[in-house]
């Protein structure tokens, strides 16, 4: 009969291999881990961006001037207003009178204006996307946009990427 008699000794050096081998893996996959889902570092740069009000009360239309800060909602900073153009609002009707084939009427409006600006802002690129004050910088998009006396959504015509001198 045959027994298995363990040195003392080796069985201590095989727990240390086994703790060493442990602590191996978990650094392995403790760095995978950190380097799967780290954040990625955003790139900040200079944009410009136009955009239009399409109907402001003609009242507060000239409140969106050059040198103003738009704000976000939520108080986040938007960009400086570097030119404004604030213009009578323009709209359309269908031409109803006798003998006409469907066109349109221009019409000009007593209350509205249309309000066109270009605002300079530093934006952060995020998986290949611009943001403003935490908000997606994309033509054709909305921006909400406020100022100490003025507040409305505004629609995005285009995003320039400045170029740093």
């Amino acid at each position: 009969m045959r027994t298995n008699s363990h040195k003392p000794g080796k069985v201590a050096h095989g727990r240390f291999f086994d703790l060493i081998i442990t602590l191996i893996l978990l650094a392995v996959i403790s760095a995978g881990l950190y380097f799967t889902l780290r954040p990625e570092q955003a790139e900040t740069v200079a944009v410009e961006y136009n955009i239009v009000f399409e109907t402001v009360d003609k009242r507060i239309a000239s409140n969106i001037s050059p040198n103003k800060i738009f704000l976000s909602e939520e108080g986040e900073h938007m960009g400086v207003i570097i030119s404004a153009l604030n213009d009578r609002k323009v709209f359309y009707t269908l031409d109803r009178s006798n003998g006409a084939l469907g066109g349109y009427i221009t019409n000009i409006s007593d209350e509205y204006n249309t309000v066109i600006a270009s605002v300079r802002a530093d934006a952060i690129k995020y998986n290949g996307s611009y943001y403003v004050g935490g908000q997606p910088l994309r033509a054709g998009g909305s921006l909400f946009l406020r100022l100490p006396d003025f507040y409305g959504t505004a629609t995005v015509t285009a995003v320039s990427v400045l170029e740093v001198e």
